[in-house]
């Protein structure tokens, strides 16, 4: 299925307008490819060992993020919902899954060290509505690149 934003405001070239969705989201990286609207930073990609279902999750290796903006406002109800992994992290290395409202302070939903597949659900209503700088970002605090997290299946919905 891939990347899903659901009827975004798009230019001529079928891009997006500005780096903000107002749409409900969907990614489950089966276009083998990470969409346009994720900010990324070092080593984050996709790749087909790195999915829960299907073939291709986004892989986070060493030091490394992806963070989606997505504009809250006219939504009452904000519900995030994700696969999510990590291999081979030694002590206090963990994948963080945090958000923000505003780019700076950050609220960790959690963290996780290795293990198997697990999904997760968090309904951000309390603090993530009418927010027009909404954030989610998942981190990886590694040192090799043999450090690796996985996600798959990422939404954000409104209820």
């Amino acid at each position: 299925m891939g990347f899903v934003p659901l009827d975004p405001d798009t230019d001529d070239n079928g891009t997006l307008d500005d780096d903000e969705l107002s749409e409900p989201f969907f990614d489950d990286f089966e276009k083998g490819t990470l969409g346009h609207s994720w900010v990324v930073n070092n080593l984050a990609d996709v790749l087909e060992t790195a999915a829960n279902t299907e073939s291709y999750g986004a892989r986070f290796r060493n030091t490394s993020s992806m963070e989606l903006r997505i504009s809250t406002i006219g939504h009452s109800a904000v519900n995030i919902t994700y696969d999510r992994r990590g291999k081979n992290l030694e002590t206090g290395e963990m994948l963080t899954i945090d958000c923000s409202v505003d780019g700076f302070t950050w609220c960790v939903l959690e963290t996780v060290t290795d293990g198997d597949w697990a999904s997760q659900t968090f309904d951000l209503t309390a603090n993530a509505t009418e927010q027009a700088g909404f954030r989610l970002r998942f981190s990886l605090n590694g040192d090799l690149n043999t450090d690796q997290a996985y996600i798959d299946n990422v939404s954000v919905t409104f209820d």
